[in-house]
């Protein structure tokens, strides 16, 4: 139930209880006020709205966002680009330097291996011809 005063309650929120058909001149003429005031009200509401419409077309539109010209936009893409190419480069050059210096190891290994074994047998028999060397 509302607790809103009737004073305060338009026609179309109070219910009174009236026969069907009135058609007094005291009924007619309120239901005529009633209309009248409801007609005003949306008047008013219309003018309002009006207003308001008029007002933000009126209003001064946002400034345009200030894009990079097309001279701009190639600048920062060939930048983009050479920075792209540069980190690119170094990153190549890095692990092809270290592929190699892999390779060159390896080579140098296989290289160094006869060497090696024939260091070795030598060691070995000069150990075995050492004074005091059992054989």
């Amino acid at each position: 139930m509302s607790n809103i005063p009737k004073e305060k309650q338009t026609a179309y929120q109070r219910w009174e209880l009236q026969s069907f058909g009135d058609s007094r001149p005291s009924m007619l003429a309120q239901r005529e006020r009633e209309e009248q005031q409801a007609r005003a009200i949306a008047a008013e509401e219309a003018a309002a709205l009006a207003e308001v419409e008029q007002a933000q077309y009126d209003a001064e539109p946002a400034p345009a966002p200030d894009y990079p010209r097309e001279e701009e936009l190639a600048a920062i893409r060939e930048e983009a680009r050479q920075q792209g190419y540069d980190a690119g480069f170094k990153a190549g050059h890095d692990d092809g330097a270290a592929q190699a210096l892999d390779e060159a190891r390896a080579a140098t290994e296989q290289a160094l291996a006869p060497l090696r074994e024939i260091a070795d047998k030598l060691q070995h028999r000069t150990a075995r011809c050492r004074p005091g060397h059992q054989q």
